[in-house]
């Protein structure tokens, strides 16, 4: 796996890599679970297949991103992307995330993903018993278990090249893959790729059943 920590073992397993993580939640009751990546990595594909393999009666899954707090325009300006904390609500976030940690509810607020803007509504999110935290972000300090979904840089830009093409924050679909290469992609090394040897375990999302335990 290109640019990725060499301190790491391939496991072994005959079960898709999201069951494998259930188990190893089970087996050691863990609670708080953290799955961060780039974007295009796989991340909400994997935190839904976990919680239903644990069960969604029993998972919650945040989606970080949820607290953006500039639009892409603003982000811009500012010359951030997805991949720095000062484009979430980080104070707002670790309030709910607390609270919900306490069981209580709380009024979440919801993002634009179409225009790639806060929503400015919010709902309303019961407590669970596990709680699957999912972003671009580096959150590891606050999960008992952390994941980090990888895939290769061009298999990044062709997934997000086609989930995003129906976006409204870009004009054209030659700008939104000049953004992801110019500036996603580079902020992407540079600020997150460091987090998969923080991380438990690396889940590669381009290949099958291919997990990796990140030796401390």
């Amino acid at each position: 796996m290109d640019n990725l920590p060499t301190i790491t073992s391939r496991v072994a397993i005959s079960e898709y890599p999201h069951v494998y993580i259930a188990n190893i939640i089970t087996k050691h009751n863990a609670k708080i679970i953290g799955i961060c990546g780039p974007s295009g990595s796989g991340k909400t594909t994997f935190a839904k297949k976990l919680a239903e393999t644990l069960g969604n009666e029993r998972c919650l899954v945040l989606k970080v991103d949820h607290y953006w707090r500039f639009d892409r325009s603003e982000m811009g300006a500012r010359g951030l992307t997805g991949y720095d904390w000062e484009t979430r609500d980080r104070n707002r976030f670790l309030k709910d995330f607390e609270a919900l940690k306490s069981g209580c509810s709380i009024d979440k607020p919801l993002f634009d993903y179409t225009y790639e803007r806060p929503a400015n509504r919010t709902e309303v999110v019961e407590p669970k018993e596990i709680i699957i935290l999912e972003d671009t972000l580096d959150f590891t300090e606050l999960t008992d278990l952390s994941v980090f979904t990888y895939a290769p840089d061009e298999i990044l830009i062709k997934r997000r090249l086609e989930r995003d093409k129906y976006k409204k924050s870009f004009e054209s679909h030659s700008d939104l893959e000049a953004y992801i290469r110019i500036k996603s992609i580079p902020a992407y090394k540079a600020k997150l790729l460091p987090v998969a040897s923080k991380s438990d375990y690396i889940v590669d999302t381009h290949s099958s059943n291919t997990i990796y335990k990140v030796i401390a």
